[in-house]
């Protein structure tokens, strides 16, 4: 049995007010966040936390996943985090590929002695240890001595707690903006549905009289 119009308006006015609280928490995610910032940049300094100390080889741990295989017919929106071993494969598997079609163009290998030592595998470098598989994902954890691919060590190796709730927070307004977008979708179908059932319902009405 199909919905009424008046199912549909009451559905959409619980999604816009459903949209409307998510909106609210992301926004106090974010202003919270900034405020931890500048407490993080009063106690360590104006430069100490700025663009400035971004790396400029950084690599995107988190993406953006549509799910439009709904029953709702609505698009939902996740976001997919890449664990740290994987992003690092990728970079290496980059890095193979390049030195293979290096060692392809050359004839003639020169073959290492008894008394020189083995080359440093790829991985080795900054204490480093990964190995990935055909498919890329990593079969081995990095080395205890080797330091975690966090973008908090941008800003130094003891940062304040102020930084680290900085970080937490964005992490989660990042997910939450997600499903912002998930309950904006729905808002806007249920109001092209909610149109659409109000102008067949005006056109049947005129026909009748």
């Amino acid at each position: 049995m199909e919905s009424s119009v008046d199912d549909v308006l009451a559905n959409y006015l619980e999604a816009v007010d459903e949209y409307f609280r998510l909106k609210q928490n992301l926004a106090d995610l974010m202003r919270q966040g900034f405020l931890d910032i500048s407490k993080s940049r009063y106690i360590m300094g104006v430069t100490s936390v700025s663009e400035y100390k971004y790396n400029q080889a950084m690599t995107a741990t988190a993406t953006v996943e549509i799910d439009r295989s709904s029953a709702d017919d609505v698009d939902h929106f996740t976001i997919s985090r890449q664990s740290r071993e994987s992003v690092r494969c990728e970079e290496l598997s980059a890095a193979r590929s390049s030195s293979d079609d290096r060692d392809g163009e050359s004839t003639v290998r020169r073959r290492r002695g008894k008394d020189e030592p083995e080359p440093e595998p790829i991985g080795e470098a900054r204490g480093t240890a990964v190995a990935c598989d055909d498919d890329g994902a990593s079969a081995t954890s990095t080395r205890s001595s080797s330091a975690p691919q966090n973008p908090l060590n941008w800003f130094g190796v003891l940062v304040p707690p102020s930084l680290r709730l900085a970080q937490k927070g964005f992490v989660n307004a990042l997910s939450l903006s997600a499903q912002v977008t998930t309950q904006q979708c729905k808002c806007e179908r249920l109001r092209a549905q909610y149109v659409t059932m109000r102008s067949s319902q005006c056109k049947a009405g005129k026909s009748d009289s």
